[in-house]
């Protein structure tokens, strides 16, 4: 009886190594390609299309790495078992064995890509974060020290290699190489370098519509944005934590990976089908909420609140006491929280997935809003107590649709002239132009031919040294409805690359001087007694003719919310602008306006179009302490010429 069993499964072993026609099927190591063609025959696999990229996989296979360098074949990952029967290659019989065709996990990518005596040499430190030199460099919040591709290992939050690569075609692409080099995908630069902050612990167990707070994870990683993605823009929730809610399951972090972009909606994103998101805003566009509360990581109960009559937000509000450093121990303010306010922006096609992340997360009118907010008991908001409102960093797509600036005029004065064209808000939409119809961040940032590396431009950091791509010619060609405003040239771009640094340094010079950079007091600052140079400061500025009687908030405090805001507001734009590196693009004249009537304001607290002097004043060194702070005389030509179009100038397009 044993040897007929022995002899049985000897002969199911040579069926099964002789299946799909000849060879053995798979195979791996320096028989993969010969062993491989078994399976890939007419009439077994050859023409079997992959559900994911719509093409024949023994086709994507011959053109990998693992087939040119035969170094892989389908035993490789597949295993040798068949859930078909035997007979149908073979002939006779009944017997079956049942697999399932795709690859569990990554079981056999890691086995000889991350598991094996050495590491193949394409894994190296950007993949593997435990291979950074800096990862758990010390200890507290620098062990969240190293970002990399393949994260969370041996956690239910294990990175996918199929979240970028193609297991049949497993050639690294151009896009592959241009996206590990940019702002999304480079692991020591940017947000990604920083070690000593975990985006994953930062999010909100509330809905993104009622969040206000930490919402870093939405757009810091890859997995809390496909939840906010995937859940009806609602889940920015932390994940990958411990069971106290605050310490990560594992010290590495992610990059913003292929399948925030790319998915065939079953997880899969290595065809590069586009990733459904959904269109919330009333005008078919993404909605972005931007919510405050002056009380930072501090959640409050919806029940402590009253609602205030705003026209479209919940705003919330809560009492709290002064303390002592206020000089007033006894007197209570408002802080405010407030939920549910958003930004509508027009639907631009594939690039709402990029202003989702890129419109910021707070905006100019967020402040108006929270200067209006008061208890129930009639108490307004603490602009003596509070934290600035802030945009956050390269908010692009608010820029280009004017819905970030704190607007010191009614909004009519920040509307585009009719006499001045401006049509960035219209590329990529129903062909504006020829510009076809991908919206306008994919358009231009994606039209090179490195198309993943999401750059337009290269600089030299001060310099533009060339355009990488061509659709600028579309408007700004010799002729074209943009070209008094811009050539088409990366010189002339220079130029206003230049005039926007000089003029934004002015802005930062009058704000730091104020002391209006960072700070909690937004009406102390504006007296000068005891605080930077002992008031010299104030004393030098009136001697030079910009008197600061306007400044001085009444004892009354009946002048606090109104110079409270402004005082924010300019502080918000400046902070704003200086992350907004390519505003000068995005939208010129609205970038000119919110700079010039900030340092109108800042200057005596009126506005006078006193710029061209604020601006000339920016040399002197009893007023402009630090030398950072101070403009030469080219600096200070090119701030005024980008402003107001050289000396005696207006604001800029105009009231």
């Amino acid at each position: 009886m044993q040897t007929r069993i022995q002899s049985l499964m000897l002969t199911l072993l040579v069926l099964f190594l002789t299946a799909c026609g000849s060879g053995i099927s798979g195979g791996n190591g320096s028989d993969a390609l010969s062993s491989s063609n078994g399976c890939i025959t007419a009439s077994c696999h050859g023409s079997l299309v992959s559900k994911v990229t719509g093409r024949a996989i023994a086709s994507e296979w011959r053109a990998s790495v693992h087939f040119s360098a035969n170094v892989a074949g389908c035993r490789t990952c597949h295993g040798h078992s068949h859930q078909n029967s035997c007979q149908n290659c073979h002939g006779g019989g009944t017997g079956s064995s049942t697999q399932v065709n795709q690859v569990v996990g990554e079981d056999s990518c890691l086995s000889c890509h991350v598991n094996a005596s050495s590491l193949i040499k394409s894994v190296n430190q950007q993949h593997l974060p435990e291979l950074n030199p800096r990862f758990r460099l010390s200890s507290g919040f620098n062990y969240y020290s190293a970002a990399g591709y393949y994260t969370m290992r041996g956690t239910a939050y294990e990175s996918k290699c199929i979240w970028c690569h193609n297991p049949h075609d497993n050639r690294v692409l151009p896009q592959h190489r241009d996206w590990a080099e940019s702002g999304h995908g480079d692991t020591n630069a940017g947000p990604f370098a920083n070690r000593g902050t975990d985006f994953k612990t930062r999010g909100s167990s509330s809905d993104w519509s009622q969040a206000a707070g930490d919402g870093c994870v939405r757009c810091h990683t890859t997995t809390g944005f496909i939840n906010l993605v995937t859940s009806n823009m609602r889940n920015i929730s932390p994940w990958g934590l411990s069971a106290d809610g605050v310490t990560p399951i594992s010290f590495t972090r992610q990059t913003l990976y292929c399948n925030v972009c790319h998915d065939n909606g079953n997880g899969k994103s290595y065809g590069y089908n586009l990733r459904a998101i959904p269109a919330q805003s009333a005008t078919g566009g993404v909605r972005v909420y931007q919510n405050y509360s002056a009380s930072l990581g501090t959640r409050i109960s919806a029940a402590s609140f009253s609602n205030a009559t705003t026209n479209r937000t919940k705003t919330s509000i809560t009492p709290q006491v002064n303390p002592a450093a206020d000089n007033n121990s006894t007197e209570i303010f408002a802080r405010a929280r407030i939920v549910n306010n958003f930004i509508d922006f027009p639907d631009l096609g594939i690039s709402g997935r990029c202003v989702l992340c890129h419109s910021g997360r707070a905006s100019g009118s967020l402040i108006k809003l929270v200067a209006k907010s008061r208890d129930v008991s009639g108490n307004p908001f603490n602009f003596r107590l509070s934290s600035r409102v802030g945009v956050h960093d390269f908010a692009g797509a608010g820029t280009m649709f004017r819905s970030l600036g704190f607007e010191f005029f009614s909004s009519q004065h920040y509307a585009q002239p009719s006499g001045i064209p401006y049509a960035h808000d219209q590329i990529g939409q129903g062909n504006f132009l020829g510009t076809g119809t991908r919206g306008p961040c994919v358009s231009c940032h994606m039209s090179s031919n490195r198309s993943h590396s999401y750059l337009p431009v290269d600089s030299t950091g001060t310099a533009i040294t060339s355009i990488n791509t061509a659709l600028c010619n579309n408007c700004h060609a010799s002729g074209g409805i943009g070209n008094s405003r811009f050539n088409g040239t990366a010189t002339d771009l220079s130029l206003h690359k230049t005039g926007l640094a000089a003029s934004l340094k002015a802005l930062t010079a009058w704000v730091n001087m104020k002391g209006l950079g960072s700070n909690t007091n937004w009406l102390r600052s504006s007296t000068y007694t005891g605080g930077r140079n002992n008031g010299a400061d104030g004393i030098a500025l009136a001697a030079a003719g910009f008197s600061q009687a306007a400044c001085v908030p009444p004892a009354d405090r009946s002048l606090d919310t109104y110079l409270g805001m402004r005082n924010m507001g300019a502080s918000l734009n400046q902070n704003y602008i200086n992350n907004e590196p390519a505003a000068y693009v995005h939208n010129d004249l609205y970038v000119k306006r919110l700079i010039y009537d900030s340092l109108d304001w800042l200057d005596n607290c009126v506005m006078d179009n006193s710029v061209e002097s604020a601006i000339n004043l920016t040399s002197n060194t009893s007023i402009f302490l630090g030398s950072n702070d101070r403009l030469s005389s080219t600096e200070k030509s090119a701030a005024i010429n980008y402003l107001m179009g050289g000396p005696g100038g207006g604001r800029p397009g105009g009231f």
